[in-house]
């Protein structure tokens, strides 16, 4: 028994649609402020510690570069978004 040949992975349109839809996205993004969950990991990120119960030291350590390096800005902040 032979299997039907597998269909090639269309790259090139997934690719594209998943440059606009993040360029629409970062465009838009100003437009709202800061999550509640975002300024957590923003404070959470001014005082790393393993001891946090409810995440990993992982996410504050993220927040804490993004702020580092694109500063304190919703669009900076992006690397917290879910």
């Amino acid at each position: 028994m032979t299997r039907p040949p597998v269909a090639a992975f269309a790259a090139r349109p997934v690719t594209t649609v998943a440059l606009i839809v993040g360029a629409v996205l970062t465009t838009l993004s100003g437009r709202y402020g800061y999550h509640r969950d975002e300024l957590y990991f923003m404070v959470a990120g001014r005082h790393l510690s393993w001891g946090y119960v409810d995440q990993p030291p992982l996410t504050p350590f993220i927040a804490r570069v993004s702020t580092a390096v694109f500063g304190d800005t919703v669009m900076g902040c992006g690397c917290c978004r879910r």
